[in-house]
């Protein structure tokens, strides 16, 4: 309270008061937009929480208003606030209203900047796909129209096939000759050439006559910073945007005295639709430029976006006593803090590797594995794996559990499973207070959960459980106030960390590996979340898991369909919070990336992904002068 002047005081209280009493600022149907997350992305919806962001830091709340409490503080509040209605906090103490209020709007703020961010990166890779598909369909068209062609490459691809060992002059030459092959490939280059100029007069079409007036609202609503001077010319062009993005609309080219930057903003083919042969810059291609620039930079956190949460500035990431304990930091990643010898480590580490494989291939000792070629290219093949025999014992085993405990039905195990564990303890309400008995409530929440969880629905258990004597509206009550996803997941890990106390270990061994893979789950187009997937079709979410030893998920995170699994297999083996000590990972081919590789080994996991095409893979050495020369290897080294 003593943080907050009279104004901001007047203009939290503005907040719930009813439309039909005079409410400043939109009143309670403003409070109603501020809880909601953004719609579909698209222009309008870009300009709907530009203002919202305005509105919201029209109240004047201090960047370091809650510098004094903790982050799971701050989230209670402010989910406590999006919880109630406006009535239940006008019925509230003072001191309580304005702190829940203060709350919401202060996490509000950084969470509508980082969906801006969101939807600019999205519109502006959606400017640039668009205009690409739109030209590629019409090229297409083109190319359909043109006689003979489809003939040719027939003939071509049935020589090739036919003769795939003999020369592109004796197999190919025969059945079209040079000078047509050649006439090809000039009108190929001249439709690429003029694919690309088309695609950029599409853009700029679609840009200035639609997206273009974003700018001026976008730059005044987003403070940018960069600490990266490679990125300089991006925060000078963002610059002189900003000082032009209200100028009318007929000045056609930035004057000739102002300096433009070139290099770093605008990529090579786009020079000559943006500077004319006078060396006049031209303003609404090199905005084009500016913002996918922008765009590429926000994503590699280079430029970062002040009052945000997600796309803050990366130092803000690292621990406040970083500077001062860099030892205990290093210390507990196991690394050591000098890069030098970090990496001599890693390169010795990695020319021991190969040596053993090489002298185990040269000896007949790597398990099959032998370096070959394939179609005239070095390849390393790998032995195939023999089944393994399905134990004696498990049949029989399935066939006493069935005899012995039956069908089990699946609420009865999750009751059963609350009884043992007590996990319904960790749903806390976000609301000041809880009237309801443990015990009533204990059911209310089991059954909300089991809604949830086979995706019946609250409606449909409650008409299909009439003597558990509960009401919709209860449940729903229950399914506002006590469940969310910070919830769900110390109820996940209290379920885990039972189960693997009473796990025997002499049966089970001691488990340090899982394995993780993502599940689409179909979903109606018109959920916001539902994305089109471009692998297993139709609309849908992916979830990801990561289930230890065959047996227990102890993660589970939504991601979008076309997002790259490596991210979410480090958020996975960091944040599961279960008692279960993971030191290495399993996954498929989407997870064998470089990347994915070096922030495991460097936070102490290893990634074991398989390989989809491990004959064509090529081995690095450790880049040293005096490398041996590994000769059964020497084919496939890079």
């Amino acid at each position: 309270m003593a943080e907050l002047s009279g104004g901001m005081v007047d203009r939290l209280a503005a907040l719930i008061v009813e439309p039909g009493e005079d409410a400043i600022g939109g009143g309670a149907a403003f409070l109603a937009e501020l809880k909601a997350d953004p719609g579909r992305v698209g222009l309008k919806t870009l300009l709907i929480e530009i203002e919202k962001l305005e509105r919201v830091r029209a109240i004047g709340l201090p960047a370091d208003l809650f510098a004094h409490a903790s982050e799971r503080q701050v989230a209670a509040w402010r989910a406590r606030a999006a919880a109630l209605y406006p009535s239940d906090l006008r019925a509230a103490p003072e001191a309580v209203r304005l702190t829940l209020l203060a709350a919401l709007c202060w996490a509000r703020s950084a969470e509508i900047t980082d969906a801006l961010v969101d939807l600019l990166l999205q519109l502006v890779h959606g400017i640039g796909a668009r205009a690409e598909n739109r030209v590629e369909h019409e090229l297409i068209s083109d190319l359909r129209r043109v006689r003979g062609k489809e003939g040719i490459l027939f003939r071509l691809a049935e020589a090739a096939v036919e003769h795939p060992d003999d020369t592109v002059r004796d197999a190919l030459f025969p059945v079209v000759d040079e000078g047509t092959l050649r006439d090809l490939v000039r009108e190929a280059k001249a439709t690429d050439q003029a694919f690309r100029q088309r695609v950029r007069t599409v853009l700029r079409s679609s840009y200035s006559s639609h997206y273009r007036r974003m700018l001026p609202r976008l730059l005044g609503a987003l403070e940018l910073q960069c600490a990266n001077t490679a990125y300089r010319p991006v925060m000078d062009a963002l610059d002189l945007l900003s000082r032009y993005a209200n100028r009318p609309g007929q000045d056609r080219f930035y004057p000739v005295a102002e300096r433009v930057p070139v290099e770093g903003v605008v990529p090579r083919d786009w020079r000559p639709a943006v500077i004319d042969d006078t060396g006049r810059t031209e303003r609404i291609p090199y905005e084009l430029c500016v913002l996918r620039a922008l765009r590429d930079a926000i994503r590699r956190r280079e430029i970062s976006v002040t009052g945000a949460n997600r796309w803050r500035d990366p130092e803000d990431d690292l621990p406040a006593d970083f500077d001062a304990n860099r030892d205990v930091h290093y210390a507990a990643l196991r690394q050591p803090p000098d890069p030098r010898a970090f990496i001599a480590d890693l390169q010795q580490r990695l020319g021991s590797a190969l040596t053993s494989l090489d002298r185990a291939i040269a000896g007949g000792d790597a398990s099959g594995v032998r370096v070959t070629t394939r179609r005239g290219e070095p390849w390393i093949a790998v032995a195939a794996l023999d089944a393994q025999p399905e134990p004696q014992t498990l049949h029989a085993l399935k066939q006493e559990v069935l005899r012995r405990w039956g069908m089990f039905d699946l609420l009865d195990l999750l009751k059963h499973a609350d009884v043992f564990t007590d996990f319904t303890s960790e749903f806390g309400s976000v609301a000041s207070r809880e009237i309801t008995s443990r015990t009533v409530l204990r059911r209310r929440l089991l059954l909300v959960l089991f809604a949830l969880g086979t995706n019946m629905g609250i409606k449909h258990i409650v008409d299909g459980t009439d003597d558990a004597g509960e009401t919709e509206a209860t449940l729903r009550r229950v399914r506002r106030l006590y469940i969310n996803r910070d919830n769900l997941r110390r109820a996940i890990a209290k379920l885990v960390n039972a189960t693997f106390a009473t796990r025997e270990r002499g049966l089970w061994g001691e488990g340090t590996a899982c394995a993780s893979d993502s599940k689409k789950f179909g979903s109606w187009s018109s959920n916001l979340m539902t994305e089109w997937h471009a692998r297993y079709g139709g609309p849908g979410v992916m979830i990801y898991w990561h289930v230890e030893r065959k047996s227990l998920c102890i993660y589970s995170q939504l991601k979008t369909c076309s997002a790259s699994e490596v991210a979410a297999i480090l958020e996975g083996l960091l944040r599961h919070e279960t008692s279960a000590e993971i030191d290495r990972n399993y996954t498929d081919t989407h997870g064998a990336s470089i990347v994915g590789f070096a922030f495991c080994h460097l936070l102490g996991f290893r990634l074991l992904p398989r390989f989809k095409r491990i004959g064509a893979a090529r081995l690095y050495g450790p880049g040293l002068q005096g490398d041996p020369t590994w000769r059964e290897l020497a084919s496939v080294m890079s």
